[in-house]
């Protein structure tokens, strides 16, 4: 099942978050009473320093998490648990939190996919130590990331769940996701806000489609092929760009990508990937040379 991460931005898409949050929190876990509204929210998801990724699955949210930065006004959890007592100094902190996947779509990668990029977002914005006070069920899956557990298992007084004080100091980081960021810290072409993630054999693009957005790989890989041949064009591999001619020409997809083992992509709209030639030449150089080597393989092939 292939889905994809991206930045909440929109007043529709908050919404949807707050809606998901109810409905995994109150009425798939009951770990909170159900409300009239059917939202969950706080006024840390009214601040400038929070930020919120989304997972989607054909269009429809179905996982959230919520990243808060620190500030003048603190991460929501400092009303949870003395974490500060467990910083070194000039350490910079943050706080993952919110983190929901729906009923039907746990067992799946979203979760990590959305660990992924909280810890990405995390990097990029300096944090050295992150908190998360977190469901103990769901402790393992924070300790595979490298998490550590600072503190006894305590009941949240507003709403009566059961929380674990877990502190990520960004050193003990698992190797997964170092990686993971080392990769997006290479590619670095349009920050870190959105991802799409697919298995092997799940098609990406397909010919006749319309173009909204190229596309870079992060990682794995995958095969350009003739829709009515099934002839391989290209490979695509980490750093590889596609999907650009459609977009700049304005004519449908000419071929069909399939995914031939995980693939990891960054997705560029079109205002994001035309925003790259006006502002930034070595960025849109890098983006050239890749599109380069890619028309250099088919020749190739063709010859």
């Amino acid at each position: 099942m292939s889905f994809r991460i991206v930045k909440v931005k929109t007043s529709e898409e908050i919404d949807q978050v707050l809606r998901l949050r109810h409905r995994v929190f109150a009425e798939e876990e009951g770990l909170l009473e159900v409300n009239e509204d059917r939202r969950i929210f706080d006024r840390y998801d009214a601040y400038p320093s929070t930020n919120m990724y989304a997972a989607m699955v054909d269009g429809e949210m179905v996982g959230s998490v919520r990243v808060t930065l620190d500030s003048q006004v603190g991460v929501p959890a400092d009303k949870y648990f003395a974490y500060r007592d467990h910083l070194p100094k000039e350490s910079i902190f943050g706080h993952a939190g919110m983190f929901c996947v729906s009923e039907d779509h746990r067992g799946s990668k979203i979760g990590m996919g959305l660990m992924l990029m909280a810890i990405s977002l995390s990097h990029t914005s300096g944090i050295t130590h992150l908190a998360a006070p977190a469901n103990p069920r769901l402790a393992r899956l924070f300790q595979r990331v490298g998490f550590e557990t600072v503190g006894e298992e305590f009941i949240e007084a507003h709403s009566g769940a059961r929380m674990m004080p877990l502190l990520l100091d960004m050193k003990n980081l698992n190797d997964y996701f170092v990686n993971f960021i080392q990769k997006n810290d290479l590619i670095d072409i349009a920050g870190d806000y959105e991802r799409c993630f697919y298995r092997a054999g799940e098609q990406v693009v397909k010919s006749g489609e319309a173009a909204s957005e190229a596309f870079v790989v992060i990682d794995g890989e995958a095969e350009v092929k003739l829709s009515e041949s099934g002839a391989v064009l290209t490979r695509l591999t980490q750093g590889s760009v596609f999907g650009e001619l459609a977009l700049i020409t304005g004519e449908p997809r000419s071929a069909d990508v399939f995914a031939t083992a995980n693939f990891q992509l960054m997705a560029l709209p079109k205002e994001a990937f035309t925003k790259v030639f006006l502002h930034d030449p070595q960025k849109a150089l890098r983006l050239l040379q890749s599109m380069a080597v890619r028309n250099m393989d088919l020749t190739d092939r063709l010859s």
